[in-house]
């Protein structure tokens, strides 16, 4: 029923030290006072004081001690089965009332196994189990995947707004996904191997039990408990544990999980990424099979995700957000990332799925890289590492927080990231940029940044005015200044292009 190691757990007295030469952990069903006269039983964890070791054999191995030190323990004594001394003296009656309180809260467990195993074996499903689970526990729960899509939950209403929310739309409000994730919560259940307790941050008003639910070792759900109607004890995180074992039971009978019609997008992506797919002919056949038609276009979108910033935690849910948010998308988990590939017919259609895209990003507070356009999926692996690039690179050269990275924008810092040496990169800028460098610090002018906007705005000279607050004649006036001091034609296609180029390693040199 209740191991020595467990006990001490229960009791918050893990730190105490098991004494033991037995190898094996023994099971105790009972726990009784030590008397002289009795026969010491298997199986029997057995309290007294240290003195009252030096009249009764201690041969079986069988059984369990815990003694309160009433006199010094004697090291020579040979006692073959596992004891603890307690930390401190204590009243025989209430250490032994404590320790059988626990035993009795075992019982009691294991007297509503029965229950929640006849909802299981009737088939009622998860709406049954959780009626029995809340009966027995007292108060009301809600089961969710790891989208955070409502499975089931109690038929009552609670004034707390992550319980009203998910009761009336079905699912998790984004605010209370992102206090998930920003408080650990998440974190902390699934790497938790048993169910926790939380009293603080989302959990200050109204505590929580909360713990995940797995089939085999795939994690495939959460339940959280609400302390509503009876004070939480030590025993109710236990029936927590049993009860998300017999619910992972139901679940497995059954398909729960979003995504799983995605699975043949999945694996064709990841053969792709890997290189595995020897042929057009197989991808064609491959694509068939999953009835994956091909639009003229393809562009490959990459969202690293990382234990770091708790972000790998929530794939599942961000997988399932953007299968809901997007039409023409095809999804994958490629090495701690979520990979997108969009497939679409015309610009406007991409232009939307990028919209839905960089929503989904900031309200999770992600960032992505984005590839070139391309044709032919056979190439994905190319534009993976286009998109890798532009994530990488991107979140350097970034002024703007911004959310999402084109590789057509960093085209040419990774360009210039090929060269090991500065001074190989230096000899490529135009002299005539170095002299309206040196003219803006000498006096105090911005025409570097008045010549970087006009380049930007398509050499216009009235956009360029419109964007930098400025008069067209002004403008006008730059421009005209800025060809004096560098020695180059601003009407020039070449010699634009010899500005541009050292504008931008200039700007990459500054990194």
């Amino acid at each position: 029923m209740l191991t020595l190691k467990k006990l001490l757990m229960r009791l918050n007295k893990d730190n105490l030290y098991i004494q033991t030469n037995n190898k094996k952990n023994t099971s105790y069903n009972m726990v009784n006072p030590i008397f002289k006269s009795i026969p010491l039983e298997d199986n029997t964890l057995y309290i007294g004081f240290v003195s009252d070791i030096k009249n009764i054999q201690l041969e079986n191995p069988n059984i369990g001690l815990i003694l309160i030190p009433d006199i010094p323990f004697k090291k020579d004594i040979n006692i073959k089965c596992e004891f603890v001394i307690w930390d401190k003296f204590i009243p025989f009656d209430v250490l032994f009332n404590t320790i059988q309180m626990q035993f009795r809260k075992v019982i009691d467990l294991a007297s509503n196994l029965p229950s929640i195993l006849s909802a299981l074996t009737k088939g009622n499903s998860l709406k049954a189990l959780v009626k029995v689970g809340s009966e027995i526990l007292g108060n009301p729960l809600i089961i969710t995947n790891t989208s955070y899509k409502v499975l089931a939950m109690s038929d009552v209403d609670i004034d707390e707004p992550t319980w009203a929310f998910a009761r009336i739309h079905g699912y998790c409000s984004q605010k209370s996904i992102n206090q998930f994730r920003n408080e650990g919560i998440t974190k902390m259940t699934l790497t938790s191997n048993k169910a926790i307790l939380l009293k603080s941050g989302i959990a200050k008003n109204i505590h929580r039990i909360v713990t995940k639910i797995k089939i085999e070792d795939k994690i495939v759900g959460y339940m959280a408990v609400y302390e509503i109607n009876n004070k939480f004890e030590q025993s109710n995180l236990d029936i927590v544990n049993v009860l998300a074992d017999i619910i992972s039971i139901e679940m497995s009978n059954n398909i729960y999980e979003e995504g799983l019609t995605h699975k043949a997008y999945e694996n064709i992506i990841i053969d792709l990424l890997n290189n595995e797919v020897p042929t057009t002919s197989i991808l064609q056949n491959r694509l068939a099979t999953a009835n994956w038609t091909l639009k003229e276009f393809l562009c490959l979108i990459k969202i690293p995700l990382s234990e770091s910033d708790d972000t790998i935690w929530f794939f599942d849910y961000l997988y399932a957000t953007l299968i809901r948010k997007t039409s023409m998308c095809k999804f994958a988990k490629y090495y701690n990332s979520l990979i997108i590939v969009v497939n679409y017919s015309c610009e406007d259609e991409y232009k939307n799925e990028i919209l839905n895209i960089t929503d989904v990003l900031e309200k999770n507070n992600l960032k992505c890289g984005v590839s070139r356009t391309f044709s032919v999926l056979d190439d994905l692996r190319i534009y993976y590492h286009q998109a890798s690039k532009a994530y990488e690179i991107g979140k350097l050269v970034d002024k703007e927080d911004s959310n999402i990275y084109y590789y057509e924008d960093i085209v040419l810092f990774h360009f210039f990231s090929k060269s090991q040496k500065r001074e190989d990169l230096q000899i490529f800028c135009h002299p005539g940029y170095y002299k309206l460098l040196e003219y803006d610090r000498l006096n105090g002018t911005e025409y570097c940044n008045t010549l970087y906007e006009y380049l930007l705005c398509g050499n216009s000279i009235s956009t360029a005015a419109e964007k930098l607050f400025i008069h067209r004649n002004t403008m006008s006036y730059r421009i005209n200044k800025i060809s004096e001091i560098t020695g180059l034609d601003l009407t020039n296609g070449k010699h634009i292009f010899k500005l541009y180029m050292a504008i931008k390693i200039n700007e990459w040199l500054k990194l």
